[in-house]
């Protein structure tokens, strides 16, 4: 048949054993319409005009309901259109429609923005997007070019809904640069791949620079896309996203049971054949409660019982991954050392669970409640991560509620969702450093700080701020993009920034909502800067930057002196530089009367609303 076929209504294609249908200019199947095309014969599909479908809309037309039971099918398109799926978008259409097929050998070849199976290429600016495409048998071939996924949208087009359920699928990897999902400048919605299905690359043969990598849930929930590779060039693999309910993924192998070659989640590789990789997991270690001390080693660490109590302090040695159950508690008596080289991270136990368990930690004498302890060498804090929980962390005297301990620094402390109550023993910070040296205020500094998220409420032991350093030291450095955040320094600490008479360090805020104030009996530090004056000596104020969110800042009162609101504790004049890009602050002598900020700083600052 030399010129192209409509379909209208409900029509059905019987392919007879033996036999080829030719259809060079291919099949119109718009919006409304239905094609099954069933029986073991070939159809084929060679040059359809430009802009038209192998088989489903034409130029600026969605495509139809395309349903393939059977037969050999070869469906090339026309320029910027799909083999199977959607016309080239112009000026409107282009979706890919419905298109099932659960069995057949399917040849579906796209070009440069287009895909295979999918959507055309998008040059109209509205939304388009594959459709809806389900694969659930028989062996389907796709290729496209350079923009566009083999299956899913085209250039500028979105995924639509892709479910794999069966089959093989075999992608021409030399062409292809992404095999499902969305075009380029399009986003992936539903993409689910069954580790049932064969995927293979049918890339092979002279030329072919391209490796295949397929990743397996192997137990796991969760799809993620196979990747496209240049040959022998080092590529990091995906971060993993696959999830099981109760386990902790560990890594990737090319074995299913983990006795191949093991590759770390995210690291680059450099392959010279295609590859499957296959999620791993591991069964959290158990932590029971004891008189004792313990020691966590490497690995993730969880309860079992509704309430553990570990009496004696815990020493986290490695990366330690400390799932909480939710509705279910682990009691710290001792709290947690985490010092410099070591990692401790906060996390619910698993995809399924809501974040609702709870951490107590309380430190003893100069140790942190999580973090720095009371030995040389382990006084300055790890890295320490908050994901989910209630964390409530207490230091002990001269220990950082979460951060150093005594003469120790803050370490890298990030905070990324949870309830987070850290409160520093005497003479330190809520957040960050120890009690530290007067004459060297790096020692007892707030580390850096990472808020991202959560409710936070941090208070400083005496003459400690609350995020930053403990008495004598330095703020350290602080960048918040969201979260609300609630940091007193007390007696001399400022809010955020220096302990008593140190300097503020940086702070950069870009969101959430953020109060700072420095209390207390004799307090006379910034809310946002320097520590306030001890022995005639002031700390300056920090280095702030603040491009969004809601921002409070008061400064500390004793007597007629105070700090500033953002600036210097009291006995500074050196205030640090204050930068708002795109935002204007109001400042207040008596948390009354409001003016504009211009260039003076004042006791009582705030982000002003417009």
């Amino acid at each position: 048949i030399n010129s192209r076929v409509t379909v209208t209504g409900t029509v059905s294609i019987n392919l007879a054993e033996g036999k080829t249908l030719s259809i060079p200019k291919g099949i119109r199947v718009s919006e409304g319409n239905s094609l099954t095309i069933t029986g073991t014969g070939t159809l084929y599909i060679e040059l359809p005009e430009e802009g038209n479908a192998g088989i489903g809309g034409n130029e600026d037309e969605n495509c139809g309901e395309v349903i393939i039971e059977g037969g050999t099918i070869a469906a090339q398109c026309g320029f910027g259109a799909a083999g199977i799926g959607g016309g080239r978008a112009v000026t409107a259409g282009g979706n890919g429609g419905t298109i099932t097929i659960n069995g057949g050998v399917v040849h579906a070849m796209g070009a440069l923005g287009s895909p295979g199976i999918g959507s055309g290429t998008n040059e109209s600016g509205a939304k388009v997007s594959g459709g809806n495409i389900k694969i659930t048998g028989g062996t389907v071939h796709v290729a496209t070019g350079a923009d566009s996924a083999a299956i899913g949208g085209g250039t500028n087009a979105d995924s639509g809904t892709i479910t794999i359920s069966g089959g093989t699928v075999g992608i021409l990897c030399n062409v292809v640069t992404t095999t499902i999902g969305a075009g380029l400048g399009g986003t992936n919605g539903d993409i689910t791949i069954s580790d049932d299905v064969n995927i293979i690359s049918d890339g092979a043969g002279p030329g072919n620079d391209k490796v295949l990598v397929v990743f397996k849930a192997n137990g796991g929930e969760g799809t993620i896309v196979p990747l496209i590779m240049e040959k022998s060039t080092a590529t990091a693999l995906p971060v993993n996203t696959f999830t099981r309910s109760g386990y902790a993924f560990s890594g990737w192998n090319t074995k299913a049971d983990g006795s191949g070659t093991a590759y770390a989640n995210g690291t680059e590789v450099s392959l010279d054949s295609d590859i499957t990789l296959y999620a791993q997991w591991s069964e959290p270690n158990l932590i029971k409660s004891t008189t004792e001390a313990i020691t966590l080693s490497s690995g993730d660490w969880t309860i079992e019982d509704t309430t553990v109590t570990v009496a004696g302090r815990i020493t986290v040695s490695g990366t330690v991954n400390l799932l909480l159950p939710d509705g279910k508690t682990l009691n710290a008596s001792r709290g947690i050392t985490v010092s410099e080289g070591n990692t401790l991270v906060i996390d619910k136990f698993d995809s399924e669970s809501t974040g609702t368990g709870t951490l107590n930690a309380t430190g003893v004498y100069n140790c942190a409640g999580i973090g720095g302890g009371n030995v040389d060498g382990y006084r300055t804090a790890g890295k320490i991560t908050v994901k989910y929980g209630t964390v409530t962390a207490n230091g002990g005297e001269n220990g950082a509620g979460i951060g150093g301990g005594y003469y120790g620094a803050g370490g890298i402390i990030t905070i990324k969702g949870g309830t987070v109550n850290a409160t520093g023993g005497d003479s330190a910070a809520g957040i960050g450093g120890g009690y530290g040296k007067y004459d060297d205020h790096s020692v007892g500094a707030g580390g850096t700080i990472y808020i991202s998220g959560g409710d936070i409420i941090a208070t400083g032991g005496d003459g400690g701020a609350g995020i930053g350093g403990g008495f004598n030291g330095d703020g350290g450095t602080l960048s918040v993009s969201d979260g609300t955040v609630v940091a007193n320094g007390v007696n001399n600490g400022a809010g955020i920034g220096g302990g008593a008479h140190a300097d503020g360090g940086i702070v950069t805020i870009e969101g959430g909502t953020v109060s700072a104030s420095s209390t207390g009996n004799t307090t006379r530090g910034a809310g946002i800067g320097g520590g306030g004056n001890l022995n005639g000596v002031g700390g300056a104020g920090a280095d702030v930057t603040i491009s969004g969110g809601s921002v409070t800042a008061t400064g500390g009162q004793y007597g007629t002196s105070f700090g500033m609101g953002i600036g210097a504790g009291n006995g500074s004049s050196v205030h640090g530089d204050l930068t708002l890009p795109g935002v204007t602050m109001e400042v207040s002598t008596d948390n009354t009367s409001w003016t504009d900020y211009s260039d003076t700083r004042r006791q009582y600052m705030r982000t002003k609303t417009n």
